[in-house]
């Protein structure tokens, strides 16, 4: 019955194995958001902790002097899965995908958990642990989970702030909220979280955000995955505060899901910045019909972007809280811009 059972035991670990590395070489996740990606890359840990026990019991099955020295196994099962780990990461080049040196980590951390968590309940081990400190075996396996729980940790931080994105809408832009940083994305821009400028009366909170703007071609911001569903929402509304002498311009740029990276595909408007205060209203109906050869999808706005063009010197201003509202918005002495 022994060999029969080392025989099922080899054809599951071997099926474990040609399975895993299959599905983490070219499986996608049906998403592409900031969540599946991240879900993406979690997998990494315990999909690896998995693999590195597939090759520990194929290597003890397979190899009469691991099978008659236990704890071998276990450093040449961990050698033998970094290593697949790595070889992984390399052939992401030929499918047009970037190697990553963390989800290398990922593979190690998931790698080590599993290998430490199994060590400590392996009956092959007993005599191992008998020999050893009493200590040695809990500490060996809180280890293990310690490393399988931190390799959770950026997917549980990712859903708060998803979460935490969704309960403050319609609330696109929070300078002082901790979640906005994790859906901007900046080129050739800086973000400082300041007081406001002491002439700047009307903001929302008690501080804002302070963006320099670099010369370059398209220096800016970006809002990357915002709430995507507008469609209940009269206008979009934001209040910049120019430190400059001289105006100058922004473009304002809003895209759906569908949007084919088409100038004509989306919505663009320019934005002239008055020195002090700037209040703008954009109404949703101007943001729906951008598009030429469509209506942009509301339920599915996929980002916003906010940069200038071929500015020579920095540019500063400041960033109040960015919304969606149902009703015009009123600011005494300063003109809302919208079409």
């Amino acid at each position: 019955m022994a060999v029969p059972k080392r025989r099922c035991m080899l054809t599951l670990s071997l099926s474990i194995t040609v399975t895993i590395v299959a599905a983490i070489t070219f499986w996608q996740l049906p998403g592409n958001s900031l969540l599946w990606r991240e879900l993406q890359n979690t997998g990494h840990t315990p999909l690896f902790g998995c693999l590195a026990l597939a090759i520990l019991f194929i290597l003890r099955e397979s190899f009469p002097l691991v099978r008659g020295n236990p704890l071998l196994a276990y450093p040449l099962a961990g050698i033998a899965s970094l290593a697949l780990g790595i070889f992984i990461e390399l052939g992401q080049l030929l499918s047009h995908r970037d190697p990553s040196v963390s989800d290398v980590l990922r593979d190690l951390a998931g790698i080590i958990a599993a290998l430490s968590i199994y060590a400590g309940i392996d009956s092959r081990l007993v005599s191992v642990w008998h020999r050893q400190h009493n200590g040695l075996r809990a500490g060996t396996m809180a280890l293990g989970c310690c490393l399988f729980l931190g390799g959770l940790v950026p997917l549980g931080q990712q859903i708060m702030v998803s979460l935490q994105r969704d309960s403050a809408f319609p609330v696109i832009i929070d300078p002082g909220a901790d979640w906005s940083g994790t859906f901007l994305q900046f080129n050739h821009a800086t973000l400082a979280l300041v007081p406001a400028p002491e002439r700047w009366t009307s903001v929302s909170g008690q501080h804002v955000a302070r963006l320099v703007l670099k010369p370059e071609r398209y220096p800016g911001i970006a809002v990357i995955e915002p709430y995507p569903d507008w469609s209940a929402f009269a206008n979009l509304r934001f209040t910049l505060y120019s430190s400059e002498t001289r105006p100058f311009d922004l473009v304002l740029r809003i895209h759906d899901q569908l949007h084919d990276q088409a100038y004509s595909d989306r919505f663009n408007l320019e934005l002239r910045v008055m020195p002090g205060e700037n209040v703008f209203r954009i109404p949703m109906a101007s943001i729906q019909y951008a598009p030429a050869d469509r209506s942009m999808d509301l339920k599915r706005i996929a980002g916003l972007m906010l940069f200038a063009i071929d500015i020579t010197s920095p540019v500063e201003f400041y960033l109040d809280t960015m919304r969606l509202e149902n009703y015009p918005a009123t600011a005494e002495g300063v003109p809302d811009q919208a079409e």
